[in-house]
């Protein structure tokens, strides 16, 4: 989509001057017309900006095109999963509140586009290994799975999702699941962080839930054989390896 004019709805000029060096226009939210209509629409706030986010992602696909093609980057925390076992789009639900609020919201693209079920996004300076060698300590199971997905990858997979226009469920993820010690181990021997950064502190729950503290795995088959999409870096621990 080379000759395509990227419009970007946002909710404040924090970062406008950023996304028109990239080539998009942008616009705070309020300011849209709201009698505008697109061809495709990509909707990936996070929740915490709304107080009724399946009600804020219908809002915004009303300014879908008839016949236009939709995407909702949607979280992989929706799953139950939570005893290290395999999980793909079929997988059992989460009752939690935080899942039902994106559920809700997957709801509202029913029919009108793709949901992309996100691992863990991360890059150089983003992600839970920023976060965890800021603090300190790390509040899980230090065996316990994170699935992740570099930033690049997961919007290259709404690229795809818009072209194929198949309006279902995708998980998407590198498909290389590491535990938390593993994430920080492979952060604090990169050269990003190797010269300042110590291993942090783990602090595991006193009590397990049900069904332990393992994590998942997620199985991106589905967006990999219908969607085409291949993720560039393989994994996190090779992708700081090289940084």
């Amino acid at each position: 989509m080379p000759q395509a004019k990227v419009v970007a709805a946002t909710l404040t000029e924090a970062h406008h001057g950023e996304l028109r060096e990239e080539g998009l226009e942008p616009i705070l939210a309020s300011d849209l017309d709201k009698s505008r209509r697109f061809a495709q629409v990509v909707f990936c706030a996070p929740p915490s900006r709304s107080s009724d986010y399946g009600a804020a992602v219908a809002e915004a696909l009303a300014a879908l095109a008839e016949g236009g093609m939709a995407v909702f980057t949607s979280s992989a925390s929706v799953f139950a999963e939570d005893s290290g076992q395999t999980v793909d789009e079929s997988g059992a639900l989460s009752d939690s509140s935080s899942a039902q609020r994106m559920l809700s919201a997957e709801a509202a693209v029913a029919g009108k586009g793709a949901v992309l079920r996100l691992a863990g996004l991360y890059d150089l300076d983003r992600g839970p290994h920023s976060y965890w060698l800021k603090v300190g300590v790390v509040k899980g199971a230090p065996a316990g799975l994170i699935n992740l997905v570099h930033y690049d990858d997961a919007a290259s997979a709404v690229v795809k999702a818009l072209q194929a226009k198949i309006r279902e469920v995708f998980v998407v993820a590198d498909g290389q699941p590491l535990s938390r010690r593993e994430i920080c181990e492979a952060a604090v021997a990169s050269k990003r962080y190797g010269e300042k950064a110590t291993m942090p502190r783990f602090e595991a729950p006193a009590e397990l839930p049900m069904g332990g503290a393992n994590g998942k795995r997620l199985d991106a088959g589905k967006a990999r054989q219908q969607l085409g999409w291949q993720p560039r870096y393989a994994s996190f621990a090779e992708f700081m390896a090289a940084h």
